[in-house]
């Protein structure tokens, strides 16, 4: 040390488990000119332990420190490790960072901070002046929503994706934060289901997934939500429009406001139910994130839900309390309308629950209804028409789905030749298969007949096995031939047959 030099090869101190070193040299005391190295390693539970933060936090934060230049205005560098750190709700886990002070400018040159299996780097700078001016870039690579959220102290997201997303922020940080800036964000497998996103699969259900989308939007930052306005998805075929509001409160929740044109092949299913048609689709999605309520209203065409082929349908759709419910419904295929209400209730097993009714309709739409259930039935559509009315009802578990179709028929024709009326009931049984009770119809034709099952699942799945018999059939109610008066003695005669497909028919 002389007068015009302070040199300090290395200095320690330690306090508890904090330990700082410093080495350098100060050049002209008098008007003193830094060049200075300092390391401080920080447990964060020490800080607590003395009151000096006041909530709980544990990790360790490494720091490096090089001064330079006079006191009154230094170029400052800092690099800087985190691991392990927590602080009241929030959880960064690990981070790097590079930092740089000069004219009252501080610049963050990289923060990168591992999300799951992805990352985020955020650059930008704060200007050391009133309300501290802030400008953000924020770049993800493959970073997990969930885990975002989970940083930000929101646990338990029902929502996840992976995201490739580029931000332009700024704004300014007192007396509230306030940031706001464009969005533009690809990401890839979307899930919402009624569980956390990082729970085991078997403890909820996946209620809508799709493939990727692409999301723009204005995003803002403030003290006690982030919000996304004007948001415009496309995914698909699908266009979709809204806002999302997210609260750090999780009792706050979320909040979804969603509208647009949706083709339903896009997300493949509902309640891992599968669905698909195409038409307008409005959303709200509300509430803490532990117990998210949904509500819908649907205008679709070319519905098939279930492998049932609905044609036009429109009512509302709604989620909560474990319940996927459909309160309203009605849907016209071809000239037939029909109308009822269902729900899904979510469980150890799912139970569901519907009435339809169906006041006035055709049988050849009710054929177009079923015939996606297997390739046989469409044998029947167009040659069987008529009139037909009836009911559908089902309370029963999912993995033993149990239910009841009742029909009354009129004025029924196949190929032209009148099969007259009738009655019908078709149950399902146990899961396992739809089963049509013995079917009389009598008319012109005479008195016609027909049972069988289609099987769901066993040894048997995908098997219809249908029989088919008549007596007191009249030929001469047979369309004409090349010669008529070959049939003017209108002999009866017993007959019948079966049908099982895909293997044999006799």
């Amino acid at each position: 040390m002389d007068e015009e030099l302070l040199e300090v090869d290395r200095a320690e101190v330690a306090l508890d488990d904090v330990t700082v070193n410093i080495s350098g040299r100060v050049e002209q005391l008098c008007e003193p000119i830094l060049a200075l190295d300092a390391q401080v390693f920080l447990p964060l539970r020490t800080l607590s332990r003395v009151g000096l933060l006041p909530r709980p936090a544990q990790g360790h934060l490494w720091t490096r420190v090089t001064a330079n230049g006079r006191p009154a205005a230094p170029s400052v560098s800092v690099e800087l490790s985190g691991s392990g750190i927590a602080y009241a709700q929030y959880s960064p886990g690990s981070f790097t960072a590079r930092l740089a002070y000069a004219n009252e400018l501080v610049t963050v040159e990289e923060l990168l901070l591992p999300i799951g299996s992805g990352d985020a780097r955020i650059t930008g700078t704060l200007a050391l002046r009133p309300g501290l001016p802030v400008e953000v870039e924020l770049e993800t690579h493959e970073a997990q929503f969930g885990r975002i959220l989970e940083k930000a102290g929101l646990t338990g997201s029902w929502v996840d994706f992976p995201a490739n997303a580029k931000a332009r922020l700024s704004g300014t940080l007192l007396p509230r934060p306030n940031l706001s800036g464009d969005l533009d964000l690809r990401h890839g497998r979307f899930i919402l289901a009624s569980r956390a996103f990082d729970a085991p699969v078997d403890s909820g259900r996946t209620l809508l997934t799709y493939e990727r989308g692409h999301v723009r939007t204005q995003v803002s930052l403030l003290a006690d939500r982030v919000t996304f306005t004007g948001i415009q998805i496309d995914s698909g075929r699908s266009r979709i429009g809204g806002d999302v509001t997210l609260f750090y409160d999780s009792q706050k929740g979320l909040l979804v406001n969603a509208h647009g044109d949706a083709d339903l092949s896009d997300f493949g299913h509902i309640a891992q139910l599968p669905w698909a048609g195409h038409g307008s689709v409005s959303t709200t999605v509300e509430g803490p994130y532990s117990q998210v309520k949904i509500g819908a209203s649907l205008s679709l065409r070319d519905f098939m839900f279930w492998d049932f082929d609905l044609g036009v349908v429109q009512g509302k759709l709604t989620y909560a309390d474990k319940v996927l419910g459909f309160p309203t419904l009605s849907g016209q295929k071809g000239r037939t309308q029909y109308f009822g209400k269902a729900d899904i209730t979510f469980g150890r097993s799912l139970h569901a629950r519907a009435e339809v009714e169906v006041p006035r309709g055709r049988t050849e739409d009710l054929i177009d209804i079923i015939a996606p259930l297997h390739s046989t039935i469409s044998v029947m559509q167009g040659p069987m028409q008529g009139e037909v009315s009836g009911r559908v009802e089902i309370d029963s578990p999912m993995d033993q789905f149990s239910g009841l179709v009742a029909l009354d028929f009129k004025d029924t024709t196949y190929y032209g030749r009148h099969m007259g009326n009738g009655s019908a009931r078709l149950r399902f049984d146990d899961g396992q298969a739809m089963v049509l009770e013995r079917t009389v119809l009598e008319g012109r034709l005479g008195r016609t007949w027909v049972d069988g099952s289609f099987f769901f699942s066993g040894p048997d799945k995908g098997v219809l096995d249908y029989r088919f018999g008549g007596d007191n059939l009249s030929l001469a109610s047979s369309p004409a031939r090349r010669r008529p008066s070959a049939w003017a003695w209108r002999p009866r005669w017993p007959w019948k047959a079966r049908c099982r497909a895909p293997r044999t028919c006799r």
